[in-house]
């Protein structure tokens, strides 16, 4: 009979747009994740580097020079990695697009990569300038006698 036959229609825009928000948490929460990882591995990048840090302080570099050299070099880095982030998601997101023909087409806004960008870059430059500016405390000495 006509009834009992089952017809696969293909997902509306409607069935399609409750995906979204399940995609931006999925995204809020690797964001996050992503902040984490950046913070604490720029932190661990930064603390052995004491001997440079005491180097830099004995050749007569003021805390605040110190501290804004680690904080640039973080912030360079993250940034281009961040950067680098972004053109691949949007290769990928594009090239997605054209495979499966998505209609609507997904796409990352303006605003979503300056989030991205300015979270990593943020996270980047807290993780190497807390222990930078701990280490510029320490006697110059201590520091050049510490982890060499």
């Amino acid at each position: 009979s006509a009834s009992a036959v089952m017809r696969i229609a293909p997902p509306s825009q409607s069935e399609g747009a409750t995906f979204r928000p399940l995609f931006r948490r999925f995204a809020a929460a690797f964001l996050i994740a992503s902040a984490a990882i950046t913070f604490l591995s720029m932190w661990a990048r930064v603390r052995p580097r004491k001997y440079e840090i005491g180097v830099l302080r004995f050749l007569g570099a003021s805390k605040i020079l110190v501290i804004a050299i680690v904080s640039t070099e973080a912030a360079v880095v993250s940034f281009g990695g961040a950067l680098l982030a972004v053109v691949i998601s949007h290769s990928a997101l594009t090239g997605l697009n054209s495979l499966t023909a998505a209609s609507p087409t997904y796409f990352i806004g303006f605003k979503s990569c300056l989030v991205t960008c300015s979270t990593i870059v943020g996270a980047a430059m807290s993780g190497s300038t807390i222990p930078c500016a701990v280490s510029v405390q320490r006697d110059v000495l201590t520091m050049l006698e510490s982890d060499r």
